[in-house]
């Protein structure tokens, strides 16, 4: 038979444990799982609602060339710089990203950049400045990335006519 919890830190103990194993065993998500493995980590972070930004960044599920080319919606998963187009290098890495469409340079691009640089994204995470940081140049990126693919999807509809 098994032992009844006694009290409610008890009954959150073994929640988080029977929460950590699945996440532990899950097939999923595993490029989140390599960043946070631990949920008693990720529980620590009660003032963090991650933007869409960032959970495209944290999961890889965003306008990113190597997911979009993994599900086969483009034809190459590299970066028009030339690069594999994933999370890390589109937002944090990418010369072409902070680059407006008038051809001048998106200052706050290359400042958030520049606060994130040769940063570990587990040690992003954890602090409060730098995952604020994180959180305004995903979504900044992720907006001008999606942009871009939306453009060409309208292009090659517009082609095909």
């Amino acid at each position: 038979m098994r032992e009844i919890p006694q009290d409610i830190k008890d009954i959150d103990n073994k929640i988080n444990q029977i929460w950590q194993r699945n996440w532990q065993n899950s097939g999923k998500s595993r490029r989140l799982y390599g960043i946070i493995p631990m949920i008693e980590q990720r529980l620590k972070w009660t003032n963090w609602n991650p933007d869409k930004g960032s959970m495209h960044f944290l999961s890889g599920h965003g306008p990113y060339k190597s997911k979009l080319h993994e599900l086969k919606i483009v034809e190459s998963p590299e970066c028009s710089c030339g690069q594999l187009s994933t999370p890390e290098h589109v937002i944090l890495h990418c010369p072409e990203n902070h680059v407006k469409a008038d051809g001048t340079v998106d200052a706050r691009i290359v400042d958030l950049r520049n606060e994130l640089k040769n940063v570990d994204i587990r040690e992003i995470i954890e602090d409060d400045i730098k995952r604020t940081s994180l959180d305004l140049l995903a979504t900044i990126i992720s907006y001008k990335e999606k942009e871009i693919y939306m453009r060409r999807m309208r292009r090659n509809i517009y082609d095909q006519e």
